[in-house]
């Protein structure tokens, strides 16, 4: 991207009008302040839904057995190999 130093400082050919215009046109295209804000918001109220569907009820039941089956689960194979390694001949 050109800064707009970079655009008024063009040839001295150039016209101030030109030069203006050239500016006018960098400085559009760039995302406007007020639109930025609104994509920020919007990113933050996203983030907000997320977190308030993650913690329903239902929900933390459900990632809370899933989390206790999976230690469950590790353990008894942590267990099964360790009983299984004592008595390796």
């Amino acid at each position: 991207m050109q800064h707009a130093a970079e655009i008024s400082a063009g040839d001295a050919a150039d016209s101030k009008i030109e030069r203006a215009k050239r500016q006018r046109d960098y400085f559009l295209q760039q995302t406007s302040a007020g639109a930025q804000l609104s994509a920020t918001f919007k990113t933050g109220f996203d983030y907000g839904v997320s977190a308030a569907i993650a913690l329903k009820p239902a929900n933390v039941k459900k990632t809370f057995n899933t989390a206790a089956a999976t230690i469950k689960y590790k353990l008894h194979l942590f267990l099964f190999s360790k009983i299984q390694s004592s008595y390796s001949f």
